[in-house]
């Protein structure tokens, strides 16, 4: 899922990859006459915490009456970027459906294993420490950041075995930062966060050198050390533009298992 991701950021500029998750929400209306394009698109859009996308994909689910675009809406409507009004939507819609109630709503109890492991991939902020079984790590990118930097760096941490999530820094501070949660933002970013999860240890929190991302080869390696570093080995370390690098230990393989069981709708 991320090579096409990965060709399509690499040459674009800031103001390009600004408007790169509206853009992606005008064209998915124009692929409904194929769902399996369309539902392919709207995954990298979910993939990639495309939450300005969140009020198509809801519209294209209620139209095509689509299970998975309806779950892959309530992934991006848990973003607290996007309207409560919309949450509400996706809920009333779903009529009382968990998968969907998990997505949306921390306080939901999760029943059995398999929902167990959803709502942990869902609310990384209530994960047990250590985690009851495998589970990809969560790096959080503060979207005040420039954002082709932040596109790179979201594949290529996307690669590495981490879920991606987007912070804007107009919306409330999400229920996400946990034991193997790592934070890239702003100095300002840092400080509003920390006030409202002050328990979020200062090793997971990574301000970049002069509060941009880095550029170029070095840098990135750089940033990719230190959010391994914060994450206790989870992220692969060697060069991610090798197809065929392997995760570090079984721990990554099994996580991605668990998180392809969530984007298959389970």
């Amino acid at each position: 899922m991320a090579e096409p991701m990965a060709g399509l950021v690499e040459h674009l500029t800031a103001t390009e990859a600004e408007s790169l998750p509206e853009a992606i929400s005008g064209v998915l209306p124009l692929l409904r006459q194929d769902l399996d394009r369309l539902r392919f698109a709207v995954e990298i859009a979910a993939r990639f915490d495309f939450f300005e996308a969140a009020s198509t994909v809801l519209e294209l689910a209620e139209a095509l009456d689509d299970h998975q675009l309806m779950l892959s809406a309530a992934d991006l409507g848990a973003n607290p970027a996007a309207s409560p009004s919309l949450r509400q939507r996706v809920l009333d819609r779903s009529d009382e459906n968990r998968l969907v109630r998990i997505r949306l709503d921390a306080g939901v109890v999760p029943r059995g294993i398999d929902e167990e492991r959803l709502y942990d991939l869902c609310w990384p902020g209530n994960r047990t420490d250590p985690p009851r079984y495998p589970l990809p790590p969560v790096v959080v990118f503060d979207t005040s950041l420039r954002p082709d930097l932040l596109l790179r760096e979201a594949v290529r941490l996307d690669r590495a075995g981490a879920t991606v999530r987007r912070l804007d820094p107009e919306a409330e501070v999400p229920f996400w930062f946990g034991a193997e949660t790592a934070l890239v933002c702003r100095s300002e970013t840092r400080r509003r966060v920390r006030g409202r999860y002050p328990q979020l240890p200062e090793a997971r929190i990574v301000v970049p050198e002069g509060d941009e991302l880095p550029e170029g080869h070095a840098g990135e390696a750089l940033l990719l050390r230190r959010l391994n570093a914060a994450l206790s080995g989870a992220l692969r370390t060697h060069d991610l533009d090798d197809t065929r690098h392997s995760c570090v230990g079984e721990r990554c393989s099994r996580a991605e298992r668990t998180g392809r069981s969530r984007r298959e709708g389970k």
